[in-house]
């Protein structure tokens, strides 16, 4: 969903992390880390808020099973507001979540 080039996408999600307090104030990674992390599927957490956030600010909803646990884990996990519509949208998945958050916790 992002235009801009793969540099401008790690600055991009580098400058949500730091704002969001994921991460310490740094340098970006270079985009070629970002081709990197998808290819090996090895992104750091920080990386995947800040992705998940990025696309919740551009209104992305999940549109198959993978996605719908994905999004009620970072819901909760970014601690975004849980309206109806995402109540909705993530069913069973965001009550599999809550339960792995209060397992976390103990």
């Amino acid at each position: 969903m992002f235009s801009g080039s793969s540099s401008q996408a790690a600055a991009y999600l580098t400058d949500i992390a730091i704002k969001k307090k994921y991460i310490a104030k740094r340098k970006a990674p270079p985009g070629e880390m970002l081709k990197h992390w998808v290819k090996n599927n090895d992104a750091p957490q920080w990386a995947c808020r800040s992705a998940f956030d990025y696309l919740i600010a551009h209104h992305w909803t999940p549109t198959n099973e993978s996605q719908r646990a994905i999004a009620a884990r970072y819901l909760l996990l970014n601690k975004h507001p849980i309206s109806k519509q995402w109540v909705e949208l993530t069913g069973q998945w965001l009550d599999i979540a809550y339960q792995a958050q209060q397992e976390n916790k103990q």
